[in-house]
């Protein structure tokens, strides 16, 4: 489109979705947690960690700003890892943030955001999906959403928490037990967080063992499947819509 290279549903009907999510199988039926570490591509070393230190079933997403973004996918993908694609939205307020030039807006019919979300799509392959970086306002505003969810036949999972929020060894592991409590409750669910050291040293001890407490780790696109099943807390957001607590420089 545009000459631009997007994705696209193949001629025997699969979608990316389907030919590049990461294969799972639960048999035991046991309630499944689904972890995405984003920020990623833009610092070599700790999007290199993410990527050799985090067990496959940790879906990884990537900056659309990274350098070489096509080889890290690449990687990714060689070590097992199902991949996504951070797509900028408006929130509510940015501080001393500037706007990434590609952001989603709120208050747009998709004359600005669709050429946008091309642009965006077309810079690497090999990724299943999408998921917003912040996001609130354009969230909130349906003119805004009908037309790019159309476009990209939308389906979703929602995450819980931002498990990195604050910065601490306690506090992620406080998180990443939040989200098995609500697995357990609910059959799903999913955190996000970014390629801090400590996020990717923490979370990489607590998938040692899970299924010894009852749980089961899982790529995210697994939870699409499950999500229209389950009962979720009104908390719970698409993606994640906050902003990393500081650069993440993933």
């Amino acid at each position: 489109i545009n000459g631009l290279s997007l994705p696209r549903i193949s001629a025997d009907g699969q979608a990316p979705s389907d030919v590049y999510a990461r294969p799972f199988a639960n048999p035991g039926n046991q309630p499944i947690v689904a972890v995405v570490i984003g920020g990623l591509g833009i610092n070599a070393t700790h999007t290199k960690a993410a990527i050799e230190e985090l067990p496959p079933e940790v879906t990884l997403s990537f900056a659309p700003d990274a350098g070489n973004l096509q080889y890290w996918v690449n990687k990714a993908r060689e070590k097992g890892h199902e991949v996504l694609i951070e797509v900028p939205m408006e929130s509510f307020e940015y501080g001393r943030m500037k706007m990434h030039p590609q952001t989603l807006l709120a208050g747009d019919t998709g004359e600005r955001n669709l050429p946008r979300l091309e642009k965006l799509l077309s810079r690497a392959s090999g990724y299943f999906g999408i998921i917003n970086y912040q996001g609130a306002k354009f969230a909130e505003d349906p003119g805004a959403v009908g037309p790019v969810a159309g476009r990209t036949q939308m389906k979703f999972a929602r995450a819980a928490a931002t498990i990195d929020a604050k910065l601490t060894a306690d506090d992620i592991r406080t998180e990443l037990l939040g989200l098995e409590t609500l697995a357990k409750e609910n059959g799903a669910s999913m955190g996000t967080g970014y390629a801090f050291p400590l996020t990717i040293e923490i979370a990489k001890d607590w998938t040692k063992d899970m299924q010894k407490r009852g749980v089961v780790l899982a790529p995210a696109s697994a939870l699409i499947s499950v999500s229209a099943k389950t009962s979720q807390p009104k908390r719970v957001q698409t993606g994640s819509l906050s902003q990393a607590p500081v650069n993440p420089e993933g």
